[in-house]
This record gives C-alpha cells, sequence and structure tokens, in this order.
C-alpha cells in the first residue's frame, strides 16, 4: 500500500447532531486518554484539553434547548473549539500510528480506507496566510489577527526571543479557532519574534511572514 493509500482518521464531524458529537467526542476520549499506544500528545491537543471541552459542550448544549441566542452562540463557539481540539489530536494520532490500521481503529474516531486509486478526496493543507497583524495590547500582552484560507479550522502561533532562524527557539503560544486572540506571558522592554501558520483536515500550512515586535 502506497503512502497515498494509507488509512487516515475522518476528522471532520459537523454531520453530527448535538447528542451523537457529544457522544463522539467521548468515545475518543475514553480511547485516547491514558493510552500509550498514540504517544505524547500535544497540549493543546491532549485528551486531556479534550475531556476540558468536553464538560463545557455538555452544558452548552443543554443551555441552547431553550432556543436562547446567547447559549447557541456558546454552544456553536465551544463545538467550534472542540473541532479544532479533535483535529489536532487526529492529525498526531495519524503521523505516529502511519497508517496502521489496527492502531487506529483503537482510537475512537471513525476510519477512511481508500479503496483504490482515486476513491478518496485528496485534501491539501490551508494556504499561507497573507496580512496577519500583531499589535501591542495591555500592559505586556500582545493581540493578533490571521487571515483565514480555505480549509483552515485554526491558526498557530509560536514565539521566540532568541534567534528566529534557530528552530529550536520557537515556542508554541496556542492554536487559535478563531484566528485572532491575546497574548501573554511576555516581558516588557523585550524584543520578540512571532510567527503563524494555519491547520486545517489535512494538516499544517506554510508559515507566514515573521513578525518582529518590543513588547511595552
Amino acid at each position: 500500500m502506497t503512502a497515498a493509500m494509507l488509512a487516515s482518521l475522518v476528522l471532520n464531524y459537523d454531520h453530527l447532531s448535538d447528542p451523537k458529537y457529544l457522544l463522539k467526542v467521548g468515545v475518543i476520549i475514553q480511547a485516547t486518554k491514558g493510552n500509550p499506544e498514540f504517544g505524547v500528545f500535544p497540549e493543546h491537543g491532549s485528551p486531556e484539553k479534550l475531556e476540558e471541552k468536553y464538560n463545557q459542550l455538555k452544558i452548552a448544549f443543554e443551555g441552547a434547548q431553550d432556543k436562547s441566542r446567547s447559549m447557541i452562540k456558546l454552544r456553536n463557539a465551544t463545538r467550534k473549539e472542540t473541532d479544532g481540539i479533535l483535529y489536532t489530536m487526529g492529525h498526531h494520532i495519524q503521523s505516529h500510528c502511519q497508517g496502521n490500521e489496527e492502531s487506529l481503529r483503537k482510537s475512537g474516531y471513525e476510519l477512511r480506507i481508500p479503496r483504490g486509486a482515486g476513491s478518496a478526496r485528496t485534501l491539501h493543507p490551508p494556504a499561507q496566510p497573507s496580512g496577519w497583524v500583531v499589535e501591542q495590547g495591555a500592559s505586556t500582552q500582545l493581540k493578533f489577527k490571521v487571515p483565514p484560507t480555505r480549509g483552515a479550522v485554526f491558526c498557530e502561533i509560536w514565539c521566540t526571543e532568541g534567534d528566529p532562524s534557530i528552530e529550536e527557539n520557537w515556542q508554541y503560544k496556542g492554536g487559535f479557532p478563531e484566528f485572532e486572540g491575546v497574548l501573554t506571558g511576555f516581558r516588557k522592554g523585550a524584543r520578540y519574534s512571532l510567527r503563524a501558520r494555519l491547520v486545517g483536515k489535512a494538516g499544517a500550512g506554510d508559515w507566514a511572514n515573521t513578525i518582529s515586535i518590543v513588547v511595552e
């Protein structure tokens, strides 16, 4: 079986109703939490992070049943954030399992198995974002906004106070399904380099231009 024919996980569950979506999330948590077969998950896309969002989902789904506009808005936002965690975990599992069907089936995700060349639609990572911005926020905070491109599910932000040409210097600041947010943990008067990329069902796209800024 060639690389193009490897089994993969279904990462999009938009078609599921709220109860079925909640059930699927619960199954994935049970299958992956504490399971050494999937290695060490990234902190922003871990079973523990998914479980935390799962508990918020239950509250949001229950509140949305009374048709309150504010609760429906909360439900939609919470489900979108959960989608981002599911995508991140799924990509980690696929990378770790390298197409091993037996391992992938233990993840709780649905499995996609190509039956022949061209039978599965080819997915591509999101295009490189252009025109992303970083600006000073409240004291020692930075605000950012990354324009999403087609297929993007969330954006990743990384930063370094060191030499940006050294890959090991970069530190992960988080994944953001809203494509904008506030970053904290900076030193006043220090210069930082920041970079962003978009992540979709087929993985991460190319890095946008690096931005350098002195924190006030």
